[in-house]
This record gives C-alpha cells, sequence and structure tokens, in this order.
C-alpha cells in the first residue's frame, strides 16, 4: 500500500489521503500508473475506473481527493502504450545486452490475410515506434532499418501465407541491408563523384525509355517516378557491391534469417505415424499374436456367430484395436461427452479420496492434440487405482 498511500503533504499523510490531481490539476505519476493498470491489465472500463480505486481505497480507509474523467483515462493509456513501444525500441538498440527479454506488440486489424498484407503492417508498426523514438530524442536517425537488420528469425504455423510471408520477411531483411551499405558508401562521396554517379544513371534511362525523342515526349510526373526509379537501382547495385565484397560467413551472418514452425502438427503426425506403424507390423507379422481386438456389440455379435460370411469380415475390417482405442473407451466411461452419463464426477471423489487430489481424465472424445497420448500416459501411472476403480463401480 506504499504506493498507493503516497501524500502530497503532512496533512494529507495523516489522514490517510490519496489526491488523484496536485494542486495545480496535474495528475501525478502515482495515479497515472494506478489507473493505467486498472484499466490495461484489470480491464476496468476507462469512464468505471476512479470510482472502482475509490471503493478499493475505502476498504483500507484511505480516502480519495478529486476525480479523473474518461477522457484523461484515454490519454493515459495513450501514454502507458507509447511508454511500452519506446521501451521495446530502446531494448532492440540495446540487442547487445542479450536480455532474453519477449514483448508483445499487440493486435492490429488488416484488410486481408494476404501475405503482402501482412508485411506491409510489420513495416508501419516498426516505423511507428522507431518514429516515436525518434521524436523522443531516445535515437538520433529515424531509421527503423536497424531493426529489420537485427531480426534473425520468424515463427509462425505452417499455413501457406505464413511460408510466403517468411520469404517477404527475408528479401525485406537483406533489402534494407543492402540500402544501408549503400548508403554509408554514398555518403563518403564528393559532390562530383554523387553527381557523375547521378549522370550515368541517368543516361542509362534515357536509353532505356527509347532515347532522348522519347524522354522529352513522357510527362513530367512519368519523369519524376522514372528518376526515383533509377536513384532506387543505384542504390541497390552499390549496396550489392559491397555485399559482394564480404567472406561468405560474413554473408552468412548477413543474411541469417530463420523460419521455425509450429510442432504441434508434426508432433501429432509422428504420433499418428507410430500408431499407423504399430498396426501394419502386426499385419505382416501374422504369427506373433496381436492386440486384443475390440468390437462394438454388433460387430462381436457378426464375428461370432456369422463366422466366414461378409458380415463377420466387414466386423473384423471396422474393428479397432490398441491403445489408441482403449484410450476412446476409457474416455468414454472416466469422461464422457455428455455429462449425465459418464463417470467423470465419481473419478475425480475417487482420485480425492484416494491421492488427496482430483484428476481430470483427458477429453478423448474431442479432437484435441495428444488428449489419447496424455489418456495413455494417465492410465499407465494410475493403473491400479483405475482398476480398484472400475471394480468399485
Amino acid at each position: 500500500m506504499k504506493r498507493v498511500v503516497h501524500t502530497y503533504n503532512n496533512e494529507a499523510e495523516e489522514q490517510q489521503a490519496f489526491y488523484l490531481k496536485s494542486a495545480n490539476g496535474t495528475i501525478p505519476n502515482e495515479a497515472h500508473d494506478i489507473l493505467l493498470d486498472l484499466v490495461a491489465i484489470d480491464k476496468v472500463p476507462a469512464n468505471k475506473v476512479t470510482h472502482v480505486f475509490k471503493r478499493i481505497a475505502e476498504a483500507f480507509g484511505i480516502s480519495i481527493h478529486g476525480n479523473v474523467d474518461r477522457r484523461s483515462v484515454g490519454r493515459i493509456v495513450k501514454e502507458g502504450g507509447n511508454a511500452a513501444k519506446l521501451q521495446f525500441g530502446q531494448a532492440v538498440i540495446d540487442a547487445k545486452a542479450n536480455r532474453r527479454l519477449q514483448f508483445f506488440l499487440g493486435l492490429k486489424m488488416a484488410i486481408n490475410h494476404t501475405s503482402e498484407t501482412q508485411l506491409a503492417g510489420w513495416i508501419d508498426t516498426i516505423e511507428d515506434i522507431w518514429h516515436l523514438l525518434f521524436e523522443s530524442g531516445m535515437c538520433s536517425e529515424e531509421d527503423a532499418r536497424v531493426f529489420w537488420n537485427l531480426v534473425t528469425g520468424f515463427h509462425s504455423d505452417h499455413a501457406a501465407d505464413q511460408k510466403k510471408l517468411f520469404e517477404l520477411l527475408r528479401k525485406w531483411k537483406e533489402h534494407c541491408d543492402r540500402e544501408v551499405r549503400s548508403e554509408h558508401i554514398i555518403k563518403r562521396l564528393t559532390d562530383l563523384e554523387y553527381a557523375c554517379l547521378i549522370f550515368q544513371g541517368s543516361q542509362l534511362l534515357i536509353e532505356n525509355v527509347g532515347g532522348p525523342a522519347a524522354w522529352e515526349a513522357m510527362p513530367v510526373a512519368k519523369h519524376t517516378a522514372q528518376l526515383e526509379v533509377m536513384k532506387h537501382q543505384i542504390i541497390r547495385d552499390i549496396g550489392e557491391a559491397e555485399y559482394a565484397k564480404l567472406a561468405e560467413t560474413e554473408k552468412a551472418e548477413v543474411d541469417f534469417f530463420l523460419w521455425a514452425g509450429c510442432c504441434m502438427h508434426k508432433e501429432m503426425n509422428a504420433f499418428k505415424g507410430g500408431c499407423v506403424g504399430f498396426d501394419n507390423f502386426w499385419k505382416a507379422h501374422p504369427e506373433l499374436a496381436p492386440p486384443k481386438l475390440l468390437p462394438n456389440r454388433d460387430n462381436a455379435a457378426a464375428i461370432n456367430k456369422a463366422v466366414g460370411t461378409e458380415a463377420a469380415d466387414r466386423a473384423l475390417q471396422r474393428s479397432e484395436r490398441g491403445a489408441i482405442k482403449v484410450m476412446s473407451l476409457a474416455g468414454a466411461v472416466f469422461r464422457h461427452k455428455d455429462r449425465k452419463r459418464g463417470q467423470q464426477d465419481t473419478l475425480r471423489f475417487f482420485f480425492d479420496h484416494k491421492l488427496g487430489f482430483n484428476i481430470a481424465f483427458p477429453d478423448t472424445s474431442n479432437t484435441r492434440f495428444q488428449s489419447h497420448a496424455e489418456a495413455s500416459a494417465v492410465i499407465v501411472t494410475y493403473l491400479d487405482l483405475f482398476i480398484e476403480f472400475l471394480t468399485y463401480c
């Protein structure tokens, strides 16, 4: 409560009071922090945050003086967002510290989910942060390429748009690096050298459009656009030439950019592949006794009472065996999708009585990653207790 009961004069300290505004009408930093946390972290609406804060303070015997309107709270939240951006930008600039910090850059709506739109969103977000850094005086240049030259990886799922986004990000990183290298060279050129460079590029541009006559026939707006393209091409060419001077190890370090995909589907495919492999093994070795067949009631009747018929063969083909089938059956008993039919509540009471804590059986009735693997682990760990429970039931 030290932070809450911060006061501004001895009288307030004696009265256990907290002032939301100082004598000159400004909101103190302590009030900023509390209101920001209540809105951003605790999701208190901006128009109710002062009321909520007063109710909490009253419970501790602290009187709150003053009021902060919704508009001021909105400004406080915006300032907090800008402070978070500055914190991220400063951490990137000081990346050599290698503090392994994680930051959340927020969620933004996009007009579509194309890879190009996502790339533009990333570029705009980083440029916005660097503009804020420059305006705050925390960096000397408004150059977001500092960030892209430090990026070394991208993590996403295996969707096609994310794979394409990775390639676009990789190319953008290379583009930023070549531009920076080129600009370092251009800054060292004399005015005459730079003029010669532009003249050579202009001559080549005029030749490409069909000569001086064709160039003069073009509108002025197109002249400007073509000259900009020419300047960017010169920058790229110089950057590529400087990059080509690097050793192979240096090139690899400069362009280092990894893609890390989500492992969930890979692990799921490995699990499914293992089950299929076991099934194929038993089929390839009929001399060995396979896991017990677990047909349902109708298939069991067809197998036992109509031996040699098509119905029996079809029942055999449709019936399953092995751990996955056992876990599905166990899930139907220990965690049925219909709460009125399963033994899930009784099982929790049983484990609480035996172990002193509850166990919720994995939900094998839904398509949930690793639910059958988790169910197998639970059964193996508490096999004796499950057998006792079934005997008890």
